[in-house]
Parts: C-alpha cells; sequence; structure tokens
C-alpha cells in the first residue's frame, strides 16, 4: 500500500482520469460506512463522526511529533471502512475481509445490523462532499448480507441493500470469464482509502497465483480500498467495463513514523518488488454467484424406511423472490430396500430471475396420489453450481438457509443420516390402499 512512482492516487474527477471511469464507472461504486458515522437529518444524510485525515493518522500513531504536511489530503474526511460496487439489481460485490473477523461478521457490523453504502463520496469543484442526497445513501441488514468468506481465498462477499440503487448508480459492472493478462498489463481502479474521498489509481499486472484464484498487482491503494473493482486498461487509455478483480489488502504500511523527524510520513515503495505488490481475488473464480446462466446440479440421496417400498415422484422447488416456491425439477425414487441408497441428480439452470446467491430455501413435495405410505429419508443434499474454471460446491448448513450471515461460503456440507426425514418435509402421504 505504498506510493508508488507513476502510479500516485487522484481524484476520480481529475483530467488524468480515464473518462470512461471518471464518468461512467465510478457512479457504481460505494463507500461502506458504519452505521453510527452517519445520520439522517432530513432529506440528507450527514457526518455524524469523520475525523481528518491528519487527525486520524495523528491517532493512529499517538508516539509522533506531527504527521509530513506534504501528504496528499490531509483536511479530507475518514468516513468509511471499505469499497463495494454493483453486480446485479440492488446487489453489490467486495472484499470478504473487510464485513468479517475470524469467519464471523465484524461486532461494528452486527451491532449496528449492518451498514451504509454511500455513493458518489467524491471531490468536486475543490471540495470533498459533506452531505448526501437520500439517493446517494442505501442500507444493508445483516440478513441482506448473501455470502461473505474472509480467509486466504477465496475472498469475497456479496450482499443486497434494502432498499432498490436507483439511477444513476444502479449500473451492474459485469464480473470477467475466463481471462489472463499479461504481466505489465495496465490495470485501473477506484475505491475510498482510508475513508476518504474516492480516489483513482493505475496499476499494473504483476503476476497470476492460479493455485487460490489470486493475482498481483501494483498500485497506489490504501486501507478502506479493499473491494474495489479492478478493470484492465487498454489502448488510448480506454478502461475495460468488465471487473477482473476485487482488491483484497497490501502488505506494506502505507504510512510510518520517519526515524530522524518523528513525524508521520507516507511510505514509498518500488513496484518491481513482490513484497510490495497487492493482491486480487480473480472474479472468474467467484463469478459463478451471479451467474444466472451456470449449471446448477442438485445431488440428492434417498432411502425407504419401510421393508415393503413403493416407487414415489417428488418434486424440488426452491423459494422466489416474491415469497412463491419455484420449481428446479423432480425426481423418481425407485421402490429399493431400505438399506439401499438412492442418489438422483437434478442438473440445469435456475428458474429465471434467480441469481445463485439468492438461493435460500429448497423444499420437497411428493406429487401424487401414487405416493408410498413409508417414509422417504433424505441422507445427503448437495447443490454444484458450474463456473468457468473451477466447478463450486457449497450447501446449506440446515435445510432452509442458504448463504447463512457469517458461514464460509462456498462449502460442502451433507447432511447426517439422522433427522432430515422427507416426511418431515414432505406433505404426509396418502395411506396405502
Amino acid at each position: 500500500m505504498p506510493i508508488f512512482k507513476d502510479f500516485e492516487p487522484k481524484e476520480v474527477q481529475d483530467g488524468a482520469v480515464p473518462p470512461t471511469l471518471r464518468n461512467d464507472l465510478s457512479k457504481s461504486i460505494g463507500m461502506l460506512v458504519l452505521k453510527k458515522n452517519l445520520t439522517k437529518n432530513g432529506n440528507t444524510y450527514v457526518f455524524n463522526a469523520a475525523p481528518s485525515l491528519d487527525k486520524h493518522l495523528r491517532s493512529l500513531h499517538p508516539g509522533a511529533t506531527g504527521v509530513d504536511s506534504k501528504i496528499d489530503f490531509l483536511t479530507q474526511q475518514s468516513l468509511g471502512f471499505g469499497t463495494a460496487f454493483v453486480v446485479a439489481n440492488s446487489i453489490m460485490g467486495t472484499a470478504g475481509n473487510i464485513v468479517m473477523t475470524d469467519q464471523r461478521i465484524s461486532e461494528d457490523i452486527v451491532e449496528g445490523n449492518g451498514f451504509y453504502v454511500v455513493f458518489d463520496y467524491q471531490v468536486r469543484n475543490g471540495h470533498p462532499l459533506t452531505s448526501f442526497s437520500l439517493d446517494q445513501v442505501r442500507e444493508v441488514v445483516l440478513d441482506g448480507i448473501l455470502i461473505a468468506r474472509r480467509g486466504e481465498l477465496p475472498d469475497y462477499c456479496f450482499f443486497r441493500t434494502t432498499e432498490a440503487i436507483k439511477t444513476p448508480y444502479n449500473l451492474p459492472l459485469p464480473l470477467v470469464g475466463s481471462q489472463t493478462l499479461a504481466a505489465n498489463t495496465n490495470l485501473a481502479t477506484a475505491g475510498f482509502p482510508l475513508g476518504l474521498p474516492m480516489k483513482y489509481s493505475a496499476g499494473q499486472m504483476r503476476a497470476y497465483d492460479d493455485k487460490n484464484a489470486n493475482f498481483y498487482y501494483a498500485a497506489s491503494v490504501d486501507n478502506g480500498c479493499a473491494g474495489s473493482p479492478i478493470f484492465a486498461v487498454g489502448p488510448n487509455n480506454a478502461v475495460s467495463s468488465q471487473v477482473i478483480g476485487i482488491a483484497r489488502r497490501g502488505h506494506t504500511p502505507s504510512y510510518n513514523v520517519d526515524v530522524k523527524s518523528k513525524q508521520v510520513v507516507r511510505g514509498t515503495g518500488d513496484a518491481t518488488k513482490k513484497l510490495q505488490w497487492e493482491e486480487a481475488q480473480r472474479v472468474d473464480a467467484i463469478r459463478w454467484a451471479v451467474d444466472q446462466t451456470a449449471a446448477v446440479t442438485l445431488l440428492l440421496t434417498f432411502k425407504h424406511v419401510d421393508p415393503h417400498p413403493m416407487a414415489a415422484t417428488v418434486v424440488v422447488t426452491c423459494n422466489g423472490k416474491d415469497g412463491k416456491p419455484l420449481a428446479l425439477g423432480q425426481v423418481d425414487v425407485p421402490p429399493v430396500l431400505p438399506a439401499t441408497p438412492i442418489s438422483c441428480n437434478i442438473t440445469g439452470k435456475l428458474p429465471s430471475g434467480l441469481l445463485p446467491i439468492e438461493l435460500r430455501k429448497i423444499s420437497f413435495q411428493v406429487k401424487d396420489a401414487k405416493t408410498p405410505s413409508d417414509a422417504i429419508r433424505l441422507t445427503s443434499l448437495k447443490l454444484q453450481i458450474g463456473n468457468p474454471r473451477v466447478p463450486t460446491e457449497f450447501v446449506s448448513r440446515s435445510r432452509e438457509n442458504y448463504g447463512i450471515p457469517g458461514t464460509a461460503l462456498p462449502l460442502t456440507i451433507e447432511f447426517p443420516q439422522v433427522d432430515v426425514n422427507v416426511n418431515a418435509v414432505v406433505s404426509q402421504p396418502s395411506p396405502r390402499k
């Protein structure tokens, strides 16, 4: 997170920023703010607690004699704790490590039952915004965190705002499919370093880590930029609208206390040194989460309970956005002996309008009067969602909830062979005559 020569951060409205990023893509990028730091006042939101960068740095380094006056943006206010961007209708993506601590949602977010997303926090006409219209701010509650994973990799989070994101902030930034860029390919990113107004940084691709679906890049980003979208830059400084990665975190301290002056100074770096490169989550490894066209396979295993079983047809449904069930498919359960496991697969695509991360409930129901009187026990359930690079598997911790806030997804957990009785999930079967 040091300053690299030729990659100095700039205000996103600076004339040197590529026009596509400055005028269009930046509108879909928001800053995450704890609820305690923003207050609704009539038709606007105003700062509740937002120290200047100067004061923030002094608090981080209480032993320093002061702050180097050459540091940029010292008078700007530090408001947020991370960056996110729109990926679908009212759904945003970010880095998992900024909303989670030790595989749990951060305490500040839990205590506030979520956080705010602030759009268009920029410096305009030389002055940072100090208040925001109602359309610029959207609330996210805990239940709106659809998937959150923090760890070495993957490291990502997708969440839904409680109200629809309005124009001009609602343009989704598509996640790129399988793509490999050459080393030294020019990149661009925009985010909110240390919670300051949005900043742009140029950068360059350095290397891929295929084992961890990660890549390394050089750019002058900082804490608060985690979750920022990263774009490829082509000839004539043209920025692609497709996101190739999500900024995670860096290794090198941005600010430190100079040994001689005892002042807080901004670190400078060497973009050729690997230890100073930044890490990013490759989005082609997590694109399945918002890809409605991804292949979906539901793997089920049943067992009969009655020693004289009969054939049964089980209809499988999932939740719809309006609360009504949507059909996933149906499986035929043959009349085999109780000790014999019966494997059934449903392969296809999710119902129209439903994204994989919105799949929260799966239910089972016997289709017709041919239902046997014996119980059919569901012994395992696994959901697989295809991916251009890596097949991803995840199932719920319970029969009803997918993507519970705080769980590490994608994951694979098979249900135990007890207490998962289809009779408890399926409508009561008709008695055998």
